[in-house]
């Protein structure tokens, strides 16, 4: 019997296709996760993700084509598994969002199905794939494109000028021998006694009496300078609000490379560091503190999926049942607290230790007693993890504490605080008014604008310093350095500016109502 070919079937065998959608579908969720969160992540974060991506793509497609014998159906079955690979977990956030259930159980099937159909139409029509193969280059491409659009364009534009403190040494400089070690402990989201009480019915007097008698001053009426992680450390770590950043990046801008890079080169460790200091750096599986090129030491005890940007690609994958939340470890943060009174011993000059400790904050991985919570759903559920971990971070303090001032000789400076407060309550952030205004919400203010914060500052003698109520840690590193290290730095004033994470530049100054 005689076959007559089709016009699309001629030109297939006679025109020979560059067959390139599978490895830029491959390639497009990376880059577009990275150029979505560029100021967030560090570009050699990318090139393990980028390498095993194409690597597979590129595996699968030489099997495929052994198998088939034919590029383009071999290509169109990778490029239909890359997109249900990585859509899969954007997908699942939707339905979760829309109130269906997400379980695996269910949807991994509906992949399978689906997969399994569109092959079915792959291979039936396998003769006919030259135009399909010409539009997903083109498609994939164009996807490809507007990435690395916007990596460039980040590369290339003009980073805001950042302000320094002035810093001044005063005529007569202590005249101690070695300065003191100085301990720079943040523990994410934990809240003042007021914000605690209020909303999560907790009372941690105990704990600041602990505190008191070990010779801490815990100032009254305290809270922080922003409401934000990447906000606070920029500015504490800096002594310097960040009005600049409303002009440049501006308001409506989400572009938190410049902050990022405050935290990462930040005045304190530059000073410090030109004052005699070694700085010692414990990083967080949060990418903003996940490293820090400027120190002099680096301790990392996190894994490798513990990495913001790995874990938070992983999530949007077929592996996202398999993926826990990012952020900590348990075995991290344990070995954080049990590393921190031994570092110091090693080196011989003073030393500058900043350590970022995620707990209280989420995930919720650790019962009051240490060990691992029963977590209830809801928001009253959510309550109770976040002041399991309060009270186990309490009891891992006070080891530390007491560790750090059982040395021989000059104790160090600690200062300990919350970089903001919790937000586990329910509040919401700001009301939208009619006219798109945004309205910060009263309770919200109180809630995440209150954060412990405590200091212990050896004096003369055996005494301890003591600062001011009020004190923000914009001023903690000014005080601590006009004490111990001769300078003359002008105390800021305390204030509390308010922002959502989606604009996080657009400031609104709520110093007045975080007492309210």
């Amino acid at each position: 019997m005689v076959t007559f070919k089709t016009m699309d079937e001629v030109e297939q065998e006679d025109k020979p296709q560059w067959v390139l959608h599978p490895f830029l579908f491959a390639a497009a969720p990376v880059l577009f996760l990275y150029a979505f969160n560029i100021g967030q992540v560090v570009p050699g974060d990318v090139v393990l993700p980028l390498a095993v991506s194409l690597g597979g793509a590129a595996l699968l497609f030489a099997v495929l084509r052994l198998a088939l014998g034919n590029s383009l159906e071999a290509g169109m079955l990778v490029s239909l598994a890359a997109v249900l690979f990585y859509t899969y977990g954007h997908l699942m956030s939707g339905v979760r969002d829309a109130g269906v259930t997400d379980r695996p159980a269910v949807w991994l099937p509906v992949f399978a199905v689906i997969f399994a159909l569109l092959a079915f139409l792959v291979v039936k029509y396998r003769n006919r794939l030259s135009a399909a193969t010409s539009v997903l280059n083109v498609v994939a491409a164009v996807l490809v494109a507007m990435s690395l659009f916007n990596i460039g364009r980040h590369a290339v534009g003009t980073d805001p000028e950042i302000p320094s403190p002035t810093i001044t040494k005063s005529a007569e400089a202590p005249g101690a021998e070695k300065p003191p070690d100085i301990y720079y402990i943040i523990v994410d989201a934990y809240g003042s006694q007021g914000a605690l009480d209020e909303f999560y019915g907790f009372d941690n007097s105990e704990f600041l009496g602990f505190l008191r008698d070990r010779g801490l001053f815990v100032p009254a009426d305290t809270h922080g300078n922003y409401f934000e992680t990447f906000l606070s450390l920029s500015a504490s770590l800096n002594m310097e609000y960040l009005d600049f950043l409303a002009e440049d990046p501006g308001p409506g801008s989400n572009d938190r490379s410049t902050p990022y890079r405050m935290i990462q080169d930040n005045a304190v460790c530059r000073f410090l560091s030109s004052s005699g200091y070694k700085t010692v750096f414990f990083a967080s599986g949060w990418s903003g503190a996940s490293h820090n090129h400027s120190v002099d030491v680096t301790i990392a005890g996190h894994h490798l999926f513990d990495n913001e940007f790995y874990n938070t690609l992983l999530r949007t994958t077929m592996f996202r049942p398999l993926v826990r939340n990012w952020l900590f470890t348990r075995d991290a943060v344990l070995s954080t607290f049990e590393e921190l009174p031994r570092v110091t011993e090693r080196i011989e000059e003073p030393c500058f230790v900043f350590a970022h400790i995620v707990p209280p904050h989420s995930p919720f991985r650790f019962a009051a007693d240490g060990g691992v919570p029963v977590l209830r759903g809801g928001i009253e559920g959510k309550k109770d993890a976040y002041i399991g971990q309060v009270r186990f971070v309490n009891s891992k303090l006070e080891e530390l504490i007491d560790s750090l001032l059982a040395r021989e000789g000059e104790k160090p400076v600690i200062i300990i605080q919350g970089d903001h407060g919790p937000s586990y309550a329910g509040n919401p952030a700001s009301r939208e008014l009619p006219s798109g205004e945004r309205e910060p919400v009263d309770e919200y203010v109180r809630e995440r604008s209150g954060i412990f914060n405590a200091y212990y500052l050896p004096a003369p003698g055996g005494g301890t310093h003591e600062l001011y109520d009020g004190v923000t840690p914009v001023n903690s590193f000014r005080e601590v350095f006009n004490i111990y290290l001769g300078t003359e730095m002008e105390r800021l004033p305390d204030r509390c500016l308010f922002s959502t994470y989606r604009c996080p530049f657009d400031f609104t100054d709520v110093t007045g109502r975080v007492g309210e």
